[in-house]
């Protein structure tokens, strides 16, 4: 499914993949690096248009093009999977700690058993 997006620097409508909604991507006109929205549910596509063109630039303001590279656009899609990766991590360690724990309470019990069975069968 395509989605149809305004470019804030040539301010010129070109179809995207959905996939690229909540990313950046560039301009196949002009490479000017822009986000894509998230269309509000419920609306169509004309109003959804007009809402966004309300907040573009108008037709004769210079808009300050940063060059763009691939690891930019790398950049972006990662910045996501970091925060994936650290979160499993995080709970990764803890499901490790929580481990050693319940081994060392087990151990515990395991000696304190024998221990008590020592200490009944040599009187």
């Amino acid at each position: 499914m395509l989605v149809n997006v305004g470019c804030p620097g040539c301010h010129t409508n070109q179809d995207v993949g959905q996939e690229l909604i909540g990313r950046y991507t560039l301009c196949q006109k002009c490479g000017c690096r822009f986000y894509v929205v998230v269309p509000p549910l419920g609306d169509r596509p004309a109003e959804h248009q007009e809402r966004t063109s309300k907040h573009a630039a108008p037709q004769g303001t210079k808009i300050a093009q940063q060059e763009t590279t691939v690891n930019d656009l790398l950049q972006d899609s990662q910045k996501g999977e970091a925060v994936i990766l650290k979160v499993l991590r995080q709970q990764q360690q803890l499901l490790i700690r929580l481990c050693l724990a319940m081994a060392v309470a087990t151990t515990c019990a395991v000696l304190s058993t024998i221990m008590l069975a020592w200490i009944l069968w040599h009187p």
